[in-house]
């Protein structure tokens, strides 16, 4: 099923790329499915320093390159950070959300203590900050915790949230 065209259609794909339990998890739309390609760190340096680098074409599935040392999979998505998918159009992801009280959207981003190196996003709604903050208190004993307004949700800015909704710009 790698690189084969799936009905023509966009559809969400899920990417865990990481270690053990050090996952970084995202989110991308394609035809395609993307394709994880595994090198040593001397097949990145000689990639970097490629003479004739090769050119993408447009029917070319997205390509990520990952340590040998890190696992990393790939599976078509129905829900986006925990919200169910409800469309994706030309123009936007549209992802079905709760919200009768008009929360807001916030991001919890995680980073580990000794590594310093970025683990995770989890976006949650909450009434306020300070709603969001006592949340949060649940991770601060394993990880370093930042906490902000959601303006992006992966790569994708956030156009609009209502009750029903959640309306995602895409971005190509």
């Amino acid at each position: 099923m790698n690189g084969q065209k799936i009905n023509g259609k966009e559809k969400l794909w899920k990417i865990e790329i990481g270690r053990e339990n050090d996952v970084y998890t995202f989110y991308i739309v394609s035809v395609q499915k993307p394709m994880i390609i595994f090198e040593s760190p001397l097949g990145k340096l000689r990639r970097i320093f490629e003479i004739f680098p090769q050119k993408s074409q447009p029917q070319q599935p997205p390509i990520f390159f990952v340590s040998s040392k890190e696992n990393a999979t790939v599976e078509l998505a129905e829900k986006m950070h925990g919200y169910k998918l409800q469309k994706i159009t030309p123009d936007s992801i549209v992802l079905s959300v709760d919200n009768p009280q008009n929360k807001d959207l916030y991001e919890i981003s995680l980073f580990k203590r000794k590594q310093r190196s970025f683990i995770r996003k989890k976006y949650i709604l909450a009434a306020h900050k300070k709603e969001i903050i006592k949340i949060s208190q649940d991770f601060k004993k394993d990880y370093i915790v930042t906490v902000k307004k959601a303006k992006k949700m992966d790569c994708y800015p956030i156009l609009s949230l209502t009750e029903n909704e959640i309306v995602l710009k895409r971005v190509k």
